[in-house]
């Protein structure tokens, strides 16, 4: 019996996965990556948001702070992760995510 064949995967299919707990690389535009663990991903108004925090220090995030992203699809298809910036818009994602842990019997404050 031969072992099955590795497959590489992608950032969207590591990020939806509910089992995958492996850290998520994403690069700038100047391609230097930053190191992120995913917290969740959040469904609002039939838009799909990561929440994801970084593995280091990351300059103006507090150590216990995270950025959220949308998944943003292109015209070929492709999926992309954009960092999310309005803060009513982040404010609604962390607020949904709050939600899921309390629906989950964990208290937030």
């Amino acid at each position: 019996m031969g072992t099955p064949e590795e497959r590489e995967v992608s950032m969207v299919e590591a990020l939806l996965d509910p089992n995958n707990n492996d850290l998520i690389r994403l690069y700038d535009e100047d391609d230097n990556a930053t190191v992120f663990r995913q917290v969740a991903v959040t469904n609002i108004n039939g838009s799909l948001f990561a929440i994801l925090k970084p593995e280091e220090e990351f300059e103006g995030l507090g150590e216990d702070e995270a950025l959220v992203f949308a998944l943003e699809e292109n015209d070929e298809g492709n999926v992309s992760l954009l960092l999310v910036t309005d803060e009513e818009t982040v404010n609604a994602v962390f607020e949904d995510y709050y939600n899921l842990l309390r629906e989950s019997g964990i208290e937030v404050e």
